[in-house]
């Protein structure tokens, strides 16, 4: 049991690892014999190029491109400022991301490892793992949410009028500001889903270590409820440790996360401001075009999806 949900959680562990990749925000390697994070010159060439480039070539070509096609639909200067002041923002906050990542990546592989290192000890020591399934559904469902809403986004744009083949490599090069961001608020509450894996696993470990003593029949020998005491005793102070380990964990998994979640719940700010302001001209007729029914469902789930992703699970640490 225990080495086939190691196995599962080095493949999801691999999972995000190549996500991580794709957004540019793992400047390190990785042992697949170990299941370790290791250092790597060329990781961290490859991010801080992909930065270097992203500042050239976003506000070239998307921010350009943007500025045109707020300029066709939106007839006021106000919408297509606010749109090109969303964009750049966001823009932004994806260059600090990418350098904060730099900046802490001695600090991730650190916590990676050891949080490796514990979920090996955690597992080791149960007999029984509870809510497998939850807890195995829960981040993948995460992350389809987080796939849907980009893709919405992405529909979003797509079905504006007039819009021509040639600019699909354009509305891409916009949205992966957006697809970086995002990813950064799917790992953190898969994160914390996991970490809160490893405490309902120390809590079920504590609760079988106390039905011992309760499962003790009324006729025992005062010998037998010694021997019983103190063997519930050791173990509770094992579970102390891994309790105050598993603290830890968290600890220096906010340090780490702590500057990135103000950049995201930042943005998180703007994403919802900006749109609702657009919504508002589309449903008042401000705009050079007429809303289409799908248009108007598409805005719909993306807003619904934002506002789950801003759920206090994704705040418990």
């Amino acid at each position: 049991m225990q080495e086939t949900l190691l196995i599962h959680s080095k493949c999801f562990t691999l999972i995000l690892y190549y996500c991580s990749k794709i957004c540019i925000l793992s400047p390190f390697g990785y042992n697949f014999k170990q299941n370790q994070l290791k250092k790597s010159i060329i990781s961290t060439l490859y991010c801080i190029v992909f930065v270097i480039l992203t500042s050239y070539i976003h506000p070239v070509y998307s921010l350009s491109f943007y500025y045109e096609t707020l300029g066709k639909n939106f007839p006021s200067k106000l919408e297509i400022y606010a749109g090109i002041f969303q964009g750049a923002f966001e823009y932004l906050i994806v260059i600090f991301i990418q350098c904060s990542y730099l900046w802490h990546r001695q600090q991730i592989i650190d916590y990676f490892n050891t949080k490796v290192a514990f979920s090996e000890k955690i597992l080791s020591r149960q007999k029984e793992i509870h809510g497998k399934m939850y807890f195995a559904v829960l981040p993948i469902a995460v992350i389809v949410g987080c796939l849907i809403k980009f893709l919405l986004n992405f529909a979003l744009f797509i079905l504006v009028p007039d819009i021509t083949t040639s600019t699909v490599t354009k509305v891409i090069i916009y949205f992966i500001p957006n697809f970086i961001v995002t990813f950064v608020g799917c790992t953190f509450i898969v994160e914390v889903i996991s970490l809160r894996y490893f405490a309902l696993q120390i809590n079920n470990q504590l609760r079988s270590s106390l039905s011992i003593v309760y499962d003790l029949p009324k006729g025992a020998s005062k010998a037998r409820r010694m021997a019983t005491a103190c063997q519930v005793s050791d173990q509770v102070d094992e579970l102390i440790v891994l309790h105050s380990e598993l603290l830890a964990l968290v600890a220096k998994y906010n340090s780490i996360q702590s500057f990135n979640l103000l950049l995201y719940y930042t943005n998180k700010f703007v994403e919802i401001l900006v749109p609702v302001f657009f919504e508002y001209l589309v449903l008042r007729n401000l705009t050079k075009f007429v809303a289409r029914a799908e248009l108007t469902i598409s805005v719909g789930l993306i807003n619904l999806l934002t506002l789950i992703r801003t759920h206090p699970d994704s705040r418990m640490l």
